[in-house]
């Protein structure tokens, strides 16, 4: 018997629904920004939603937007409209699918506009102006409600950002909530922005971008609603305020709580604002790991990991995205520049099941996703520890070496540190790092003969073969894959010292008319590398005998003469 097709609509099957007898209804309809707030008691936003990145340009958009309709130029203004998920169709809590920057800086405007209002009452209001007076305590009031609950003395917040940042945002809802004083007020912002520089400090981007969001609502109150005169200040926010609360509209789409759900996540957020190849992978470990344990520690190293990037930026990294390309360059050994084609690389690697027992699936699996993180990790903390700090007898790098090793060691990192000029040694480097590089272990004299390889090679395809970049890259990446193939086929460990002295006659041979040519760099970063690397061969100590901030202030240019290459030519 020929099995009946399903041809139930694919949105029947998405949208959350009641049906009575044959009578479907779907649970759209549009919603002011207070009914919003007001008809659930919490909205949540999911593990794997991205962190909340909205800029002050962002911020200033929507500000505007609401200014516009509170001046008559427009009757409403639709803010678009979110995706949610509900356990249930008359359940009074939702995640959030889609929109949780309009949502997060919904709720800010909220909470600035509810102490704004409060820092102006009892200015002569009640007895100049009664009328005024009630529409702001109306205001306050509303913008609360929409904020929070308030059951036996404690405050519960209506809204529930992610979880890493979770904690302070609920205390930036609940330690505004009662300000009897300026000076209290100013405890309390105080307070905030020191729980704030402490969360950025362990890799929360969310804490600086709430505190900048938090600081441009507040800029543009004081700046559009000048309380001299009062009357007309307070008229101005009091119509802004119920603008935004009752003619600023979105359409909430419930979804039905099912993997589905999830499985769309990635297409909704391709429109605005779309997903970075950041946000994707993050989205992947988080919703890919399945044991709830693994998947803390994933949001406790990513949180690690937002951090590294931040400290790496703009001095080795462009932006988060550019490490991530390197990364997956170096691990696929060829070139790759479609974010969709390394979000492929990434599924093969560390998503692909591994064919085991069935019960041991789950924690291999998660294994691998950790795996993926903790290799990013290395990179990092190899930058952080290494090439960011300075190389004294304290740092733990240097004290793994013997007394009379510390200062060559020193030397070759400053040397390592001048391979900035070159982003394609990065691919090198990259793969150095995770494979010798032991986070808090003293193996480091192998990773220094693997980094003064990437020194010689570096200098041999940047400055001596003098090809075009795609060459050079593709030069790089070559490498790896040769020494992957070599270490797969043999069995040995990894090693681009072997590699290098194996391959020296055959690839890395210099010649006299090759050296002629070596002065003649256009790019200041590259002369600095190859002063660097005479400095490195003839008097090493000069590179470890001063604080590495020391070496940021030389001039280059005022190292070679004018007439550098008729000088410099034969030396």
């Amino acid at each position: 018997m020929r099995e009946k097709k399903d041809k139930t609509p694919v949105y029947a099957k998405l949208l959350t629904k009641s049906t009575i007898k044959d009578d479907v209804t779907f649970f759209i309809e549009p919603l002011t920004i207070k009914k919003f707030f007001l008809e659930t008691d919490k909205r949540i936003i999911p593990d794997y939603q991205r962190p909340y990145s909205w800029e002050e340009k962002n911020i200033k958009a929507l500000l505007d937007d609401i200014k516009q309709v509170s001046e008559g130029k427009h009757e409403s203004w639709f803010l678009g409209p979110l995706f949610t998920t509900k356990e249930t169709p008359k359940s009074k809590i939702s995640s959030l699918l889609d929109g949780q920057q309009r949502i997060t800086t919904l709720q800010i405007i909220l909470r600035e506009a509810s102490i704004f209002s409060k820092t102006i009452e009892g200015l002569s209001l009640e007895t100049d102006f009664p009328k005024l007076n009630m529409g702001l305590k109306e205001v306050e009031e509303n913008c609360r409600d929409c904020l929070r609950e308030i059951e036996d003395g404690e405050v519960y917040p209506k809204f529930e950002t992610e979880s890493t940042i979770k904690k302070l945002f609920h205390n930036y809802i609940e330690s505004f909530e009662y300000i009897e004083s300026l000076q209290a007020f100013k405890k309390t912002v105080s307070s905030f922005e020191e729980q704030v520089a402490l969360e950025s400090q362990k890799g929360s981007k969310t804490a600086q971008n709430i505190q900048t969001a938090r600081t441009c609502v507040r800029k543009f109150l004081e700046d559009n609603f000048d309380i001299t005169p009062i009357n007309k200040g307070v008229e101005g926010f009091i119509g802004y305020m119920r603008s935004l609360l009752n003619k600023c509209w979105i359409i909430e789409v419930p979804l039905a709580k099912d993997d589905v759900s999830t499985k769309i996540f990635e297409s909704l957020n391709n429109r605005g604002k779309s997903l970075t190849l950041t946000d994707k992978l993050r989205y992947k470990c988080l919703i890919n790991c399945k044991s709830e344990a693994n998947k803390e520690k994933l949001k406790t190293k990513w949180k690690q990991l937002y951090r590294g990037l931040d400290l790496c930026q703009p001095k080795f990294l462009k932006n988060d995205e550019d490490f991530f390309k390197v990364f997956f360059n170096t691990i696929n050994a060829k070139s790759v520049s479609d974010n969709d084609e390394i979000i492929e690389i990434f599924e093969k690697k560390y998503l692909e099941k591994d064919e085991k027992d069935e019960k041991d699936k789950e924690e291999i699996n998660d294994k691998k996703i950790l795996s993926f993180v903790e290799e990013c990790l290395k990179v990092l903390d190899f930058y952080e520890n290494i090439l960011i700090k300075n190389l004294d007898e304290r740092n733990p790098f240097i004290e793994s070496f013997r007394k009379e090793e510390k200062s060559k060691a020193r030397s070759l990192i400053q040397l390592v540190k001048s391979l900035t000029f070159s982003d394609n040694s990065r691919f090198l480097l990259f793969k150095v790092i995770m494979e010798k590089h032991e986070i808090g272990k003293n193996n480091n004299n192998k990773l220094l003969d693997d980094l003064w390889a990437l020194v010689k090679i570096t200098f041999f395809y940047e400055s001596l073969d003098k090809k075009n970049s795609n060459t050079i890259r593709n030069n790089f990446l070559k490498v790896i894959e040769e020494i992957d193939a070599d270490k797969s086929k043999e069995k040995t460990k990894w090693s681009l010292q072997d590699y290098f002295i194996d391959k020296k006659e055959e690839k890395y041979n210099t010649s006299r008319n090759l050296l002629n040519d070596v002065l003649i760099a256009n790019d200041s970063q590259e002369s600095r590398f190859i002063l660097y690397l005479y400095t490195y061969l003839n008097e090493n100590i000069s590179l470890s005998s001063h604080l590495a901030d020391q070496y940021k202030h030389i001039h280059v240019e005022h190292l070679f003469p004018v007439v550098w290459q008729d000088e410099w030519k034969d030396k």
